[in-house]
């Protein structure tokens, strides 16, 4: 087997010495996401995506952040308390005129000629359907906070949807 094979990977290769154990000490609380000093403002909103407070195995084995750290739920929570209804159904008004529009853009997409009937029948339809909840499911993904009750993105689809058909 030669040394360059797929079987013999770098990365795979177990290390020449373990790793030194890290030092305490060279952990500086700026550089964990979710703690910050005091007097910083507090961290971004990306950088408590990255906290690991929340991560189920360290909620299960007691692990709780330290004082003054921040956590993706308690983010989450105050946005969803400064959140209104009349907002969120605003929120919801807009994804679904802005997906409707999306899916037609996507239906019509250019193809080959050659596949110009196979994607007409087949493949436009299930991807005009996919593109009606794209937006939906992606603010659902990036910013949960903009909807207030579960119905709201299944009323986004549904309207995208209207929206679509009339255009």
């Amino acid at each position: 087997m030669r040394a360059d094979s797929v079987f013999d990977e770098p990365h795979l290769r177990p290390p020449d010495r373990p790793p030194p154990f890290p030092d305490p000490g060279a952990v500086r609380v700026e550089d964990e996401p979710g703690l910050q000093p005091p007097d910083q403002p507090p961290p971004a909103p990306d950088a408590l995506s990255d906290a690991v407070w929340d991560e189920p195995a360290i909620r299960a084995a007691g692990g709780a952040p330290p004082p003054g750290g921040a956590t993706y739920t308690d983010r989450l929570q105050s946005a969803w308390a400064r959140n209104t209804p009349a907002r969120a159904w605003l929120a919801t008004l807009i994804i679904a005129l802005a997906a409707g529009p999306f899916a037609v853009l996507v239906a019509f997409l250019k193809t080959r000629a050659a596949m110009a009937s196979w994607a007409a029948v087949v493949a436009a339809p299930f991807v005009e359907e996919l593109a009606k909840a794209a937006l939906p499911l992606l603010v659902v993904e990036t910013h949960p906070h903009r909807f207030l009750r579960a119905l709201q993105p299944w009323v986004a689809c549904a309207a995208s949807g209207v929206v679509f058909s009339v255009l």
